[in-house]
């Protein structure tokens, strides 16, 4: 086991706890708050603006920024809170723990996705900067798994249909 891997080992167990600390609700919660708030942000700024220059009377260049980001936080913040609502109840029945076990579940699973990604970034950047050996990268037992994860998952997102969406606004 080589450093890198304790590295990702400690970050592996960071994620198992606080996603059985807060449970799969809120870890979903705050995966659905996130997307759902950029969704809403890009599909309903538009009203917002239009409520600020009307209602507000605020005018200028950076409205359409203004009116993402109050949208984007409205929407996370609801959602946030529909989310504890919902985790509160199930904290109350004997799925508490089933809940905090499935957290602990996605919270690995999360962190292992957010490090797959970052491991593909210092990888491509890895040719110029030299960071670690090719050595270093063949003794590690987390590496090659990890690198595979966000490359064999980015297929399934659908990325193409949200970028064309965006360029049709």
């Amino acid at each position: 086991m080589t450093t890198f891997d304790i590295i990702i080992a400690i970050l592996l167990a960071v994620g198992a706890v606080r996603g059985f600390i807060s449970g799969l609700i809120m870890q979903l919660t705050s995966l659905a708050a996130l997307l759902l708030g950029i969704w809403v942000a890009i599909r309903f700024s538009d009203f917002t603006a239009m409520l600020l220059m009307e209602k507000a009377g605020l005018s200028g260049q950076y409205i359409p920024l203004v009116s993402f980001a109050i949208t984007f936080v409205v929407v996370v913040i609801a959602v946030h809170f529909t989310g504890k609502l919902i985790d509160k109840f199930f904290n109350l029945t004997p799925l508490g723990m089933v809940n905090k076990i499935l957290g602990l579940v996605f919270g690995v699973v999360k962190y292992a996705i957010i490090l797959s990604v970052i491991i593909v970034f210092v990888e491509k950047s890895n040719e110029r900067f030299n960071f670690y050996s090719e050595q270093t990268k063949n003794k590690s037992m987390l590496f090659k798994p990890l690198s595979k994860l966000a490359p064999g998952i980015y297929p399934y997102l659908h990325f193409e249909s949200i970028s064309e969406h965006l360029k049709a606004k």
